[in-house]
């Protein structure tokens, strides 16, 4: 693959990838953003929708969770107020699910939903939603063996 493609419209590539890269930057950056939005929208059918609007699975690495910061990052690319509603009543969904969980962690556990429902509260303009987020993660309390696996992970992080 040469270093440097020309931008050059309407040229017969080789490939897809070579068509995207013969393209002007900002057709090429529609492109890329119209794709990722559609892949949004299908992970929000499949994650959300097709459960029926529930939180079983919290978490941020295979749950709701995620699915609600996929439309965080969304609503930050595109300011799209209906990506942050759907975003906010997905984290609503998270919250009552892991009111009582044992996991504190941001990736698994209260900590993470906690998190990010008061950053898309404050992006929403919500004090009160902002308010009710900030207590409950001050009322996430980390046990001693919890205390145990942060410290290894920090020294584990420094050692690298």
């Amino acid at each position: 693959m040469p270093a440097v493609v020309e931008e050059k419209e309407g040229v017969v590539a080789p490939s897809s990838l070579h068509k995207l890269l013969y393209l002007p930057y900002p057709k090429a950056a529609d492109e890329l953003l119209r794709a990722a939005l559609d892949l949004k929208e299908k992970v929000v059918k499949k994650t959300w929708v097709r459960y029926g609007r529930r939180a079983k699975d919290f978490t941020l690495y295979t749950g709701a969770l995620g699915t609600a910061f996929l439309l965080f990052k969304a609503y930050q690319v595109t300011n799209n107020r209906n990506d942050l509603s759907l975003c906010s009543e997905i984290i609503r969904a998270c919250d009552f699910a892991s009111q009582g969980d044992p996991h504190v962690t941001f990736i698994c556990g209260r900590a993470g939903v906690c998190a990010l429902g008061a950053v898309v509260a404050k992006h929403a303009g919500d004090d009160m939603l902002l308010n009710h987020y900030l207590s409950s993660f001050s009322e996430v309390r980390i046990s001693s063996s919890m205390r145990n696996e942060i410290s290894m992970w920090i020294i584990g992080f420094y050692q690298r």
